[in-house]
């Protein structure tokens, strides 16, 4: 269904914020030379973000009912405007 599937693409969104961690993660080793000890500390960090952000992301979307057609595929949209006899749309 279109809900799942903007579920799913919302949760997607924890690739590209994962790619900026280990970007800053590559920034802190090869620019600023930290250690294996000091990366340790941000670690969890550096998980911790984009599963939390893409989690509550989907799953807000999910409840505030903010799933539906976004033209190319299902995804945060405003309700469609040409759907009638609805509760939002009559």
């Amino acid at each position: 269904s279109c809900v799942a599937q903007g579920f799913f693409v919302q949760l997607g969104i924890a690739t590209p914020i994962f790619n900026a961690m280990l970007s800053i993660y590559y920034l802190l080793i090869i620019r600023y030379g930290w250690k294996e000890k000091d990366i340790k500390k941000v670690e969890k960090v550096f998980y911790f973000i984009p599963i939390v952000f893409a989690l509550v992301t989907a799953f807000s979307a999910l409840g505030l009912e903010l799933l539906n057609n976004a033209n190319l595929w299902c995804w945060i949209a405003p309700y469609p405007l040409s759907c009638k006899g609805s509760y939002r749309n009559n």
